[in-house]
């Protein structure tokens, strides 16, 4: 069995979080989708923070549109939804927001299927009648809005939120002057009103009409921006807009006079860049930079390259540049590129992320998504000194230690195994620590440590059946080869623990091996070979094994016991049956396989060998028409198998019969065979007995005398011990025939040969 490709087989997780969500989050990451939605289903009892919990749920909204099947399913769930009679508006409302938002994620997919989400969420918006709340009123016209947006609709929410406005914030309150404040309501309709119209004048090719729209949002910005306190986050982020409105009229010949406190963040040029990247029109963003070489234009330019998959033009872009004033731009370059699966472009972007950025909240989960990476491509001792240095900036020492233990793995998988055991020391000595330190130990040829550190292991009652698997099978390969006494226990175990593992088969072996050398109780090797007889799913496996055991025993009712477990096979072949019945010192035995495994008669080696054997075995049960059906098939062939095996016995049983015809005829019929002549003499010593048996004395003198040396000397001494009977059936019969001269000679032979 190859060890090193089982044992020590070490699985890393992809993530140094070393979590299900951790790993299912980068194999989302690198497109896997559906390694990873297999990983969530998996586990669906997780027990998470919020944060864990947030991205489990974003991950698994993202993959309900993966495949057609959960497309389709999804899509008449929606329509199960938008069918049902009795929501309230609460329930309306959540699920109408549930739909337009997975609508807006596949439109944004390019999946069809999203107008179906987007019409049964339409449905149900219509059903729902606010009751004059305006919490509600709100809700409902910023879903339709957003619902409307989808098809590229900017007239009909235009209405819409311009009647709840004038319901509920009409503009005459701010006439006299009112303070900053006014309510989030209000300022998220007049931003979303003024969306539309920005949105109308992209939708238009008429100049006119495009100044109208820019001018009417320009004017709802406004109206905003005098609800909103200059320190709230919105107040740049609408001024930046008012600010690229007055650029894109200036543009088109037109002037839009704006407070002198309205100023942009940035250069306005880099402004209509950035809100063009919001939008995700990366192309146009890219024709626009592509002979741009200033520094904002160029970090630009390599982030809409990343987005649309040219990472490598995105790589020569930024290799241009000499520092980074947006270094978030080179993260979310990575974050394309590892979707895109060009790890070397991302590895790059992370890198100068890194180097530019060191300090900044993101540089934990560069950290992080750099060194997958690196673990990825094999670069192991790479990353254990990253991820050593990364550990730095980690304050929580739980979160340190977690660390410290994948450096180990790293310096593991890079060969430096010493260095995995210095680590492991250092922290706490959890299970899947001692783990790995024991394998680093083997690695080290340090058998001894290794095997007392695993023996430990396995008897905690914290380890998971994975972690015990593995810790028993590193202890018996540490045990086999500092050849410990406990060798044999820790393969029983294993074989008991995990029957239908993959390599029960070569443990079984093992365990064989070593009963050889350590000669156990013989009911040892019983147990074993019943086991493995239960167990294995390859037949043939299961013969030979059960066979070896048997060749191993030393009693011969153990060996008995173990050939019993043949009977629990389905079928055996004629060759098979015949290695058994060769093992089988019982005729009764014998006689049991012959039955269980009745085998039809073909002139083949194999099944004649194999009736030869049955014939036997009746014969020596006193079955002689039970000897004689399975001999018959031999001798009624035109080529007779072991044709002097078949009729020796064929003899005995007529012997046995006192057919003495039947067994004169077959002793001449041997005899006229090609025989040896300590056989023959055994042929001819039958045929005289049979003429005695029938009173014929001189037939039977005549036939012994027709074999007997002069010397009276045999090849052996069975031979010798046949010349004996041979001479005393002379002796016998002449004295009942009155024959001086063969009984003469015959005493004078026996007196000489005698010792």
């Amino acid at each position: 069995m190859n060890f090193w490709g089982s044992i020590f087989f070490i699985t890393v997780s992809l993530s140094l979080g070393a979590g299900i969500i951790e790993d299912a989050e980068q194999l989302f990451y690198h497109g896997r989708f559906s390694e990873c939605g297999k990983l969530l289903e998996k586990n669906p009892d997780l027990k998470l923070n919020q944060t864990q919990q947030l991205k489990r749920q974003a991950m698994l909204e993202y993959l309900s549109g993966s495949n057609p099947e959960q497309i389709a399913a999804n899509v008449k769930k929606a329509k199960e939804i938008a069918g049902h009679r009795n929501w309230v508006a609460s329930d309306i409302l959540n699920h109408a927001a549930f739909l337009i938002r997975r609508a807006e994620s596949w439109k944004s997919r390019g999946i069809p299927e999203y107008q179906e989400l987007s019409d049964a969420a339409a449905k149900l918006l219509s059903r729902l009648n606010d009751g004059a709340n305006p919490e509600i009123a709100i809700k409902h016209v910023v879903l339709q809005t957003r619902n409307l947006n989808l098809n590229g609709e900017y007239d009909q929410p235009i209405e819409q939120i311009q009647n709840v406005l004038r319901l509920y914030y009409p503009e005459k309150r701010h006439a006299a002057g009112q303070k900053r404040g006014g309510g989030t309501g209000e300022i998220q309709l007049l931003i979303l009103l003024g969306e539309q119209y920005s949105g109308q004048s992209v939708s238009t090719r008429n100049i006119q009409s495009k100044t109208v729209s820019l001018t009417a949002a320009a004017k709802c910005y406004l109206r905003a921006l005098r609800l909103l306190s200059p320190r709230a986050g919105m107040y740049k982020e609408i001024s930046d807009r008012l600010c690229h409105i007055r650029e894109t009229l200036r543009i088109m010949g037109y002037n839009l006079n704006l407070p002198n406190s309205i100023r942009p963040s940035k250069p306005v040029a880099v402004a209509m860049i950035d809100e063009m990247l919001r939008l995700r029109r990366f192309q146009d963003v890219i024709l626009i930079l592509e002979n741009k070489h200033d520094h904002d234009s160029r970090l630009r330019y390599a982030l809409a390259l990343s987005a649309v998959g040219h990472t490598d033009k995105a790589v020569s872009a930024v290799k241009e540049l000499k520092n980074y004033s947006k270094p978030e731009f080179l993260l979310k370059c990575a974050r394309h590129a590892l979707s895109a699966g060009k790890e070397n472009d991302a590895a790059y972007f992370l890198r100068c992320f890194l180097k530019t950025a060191p300090d900044s909240p993101d540089a934990r989960q560069a950290n992080e998504m750099y060194i997958n990476i690196l673990m990825r491509q094999k670069k192991y001792l790479e990353a254990a000194d990253l991820i050593l240095r990364h550990s730095d900036l980690v304050s929580d020492p739980a979160r340190k230690e977690e660390l410290t233990f994948l450096a180990a793995q790293c310096y593991y998988l890079s060969g430096k195994y010493a260095e995995a055991v210095r680590l492991c020391r250092g922290i706490t000595p959890l299970n899947h620590h001692q783990l790995l330190q024991a394998k680093a130990e083997i690695k080290l040829k340090d058998y001894s440590n290794s095997l007392n550190r695993l023996k430990t292991l396995l008897q905690s009652p914290k380890l998971s059946e994975t972690e015990f698997h593995q810790s028993l099978t590193l202890a018996i390969y540490a045990a086999n080869e500092s050849n410990s006494p406990d060798t044999g226990t820790l393969l029983e175990t294993f074989l008991k623990r995990f029957p239908s593992d993959a390599d029960m088969a070569a443990y079984a072996y093992q365990l064989l091996a070593w009963y050889s050398k350590q000669k156990p109780a013989s009911d040892k090797l019983e147990k074993l070979a019943a086991f493995y007889c239960r167990n294995s799913k390859d037949r043939a496996a299961s013969i030979t094994f059960l066979l070896k055991c048997a060749d191993q025993t030393r009693g011969t009712k153990s060996k008995e016991e173990i050939l019993r477990n043949f009977l629990l096979l389905p079928s055996l072949t004629a060759s098979e049956l015949t290695e058994i019945l060769n093992r089988t010192s019982s005729d009764h035995l014998k006689q049991t396989f012959i039955k269980k495994f009745r085998i039809p008669f073909e002139n083949t080696p194999e099944i004649c060998r194999l009736y030869l054997i049955m014939a036997n075995t009746e014969f020596s049960l006193g079955n002689d028409p039970g000897a004689m059906d399975y001999l018959n098939h031999l001798l009624c062939q035109p080529e007779i198998f072991r044709y002097q095996d078949c009729k020796k016995l064929q003899l005995r049983i007529n012997i046995r019969q006192r057919n003495e015809t039947e067994v004169r005829k077959i002793c001449q019929e041997l005899l006229q065979s090609k025989l040896s002549l300590p056989v023959r003499r055994q042929i001819a010593l039958f045929l005289a007995e049979s003429w005695e048996r029938s009173g014929e004395n001189q037939k039977a003198i005549a036939s012994a005398w027709t074999v007997i040396p002069p010397d009276g000397r045999g090849a052996d001494r069975e031979d010798t011990h046949a010349i004996q009977k041979l001479l005393n059936l002379i002796i016998r019969n002449a004295q009942k025939s009155n024959s001086k001269t063969d009984l003469e000679d015959a005493k004078d032979i026996l007196i000489a040969i005698k010792p």
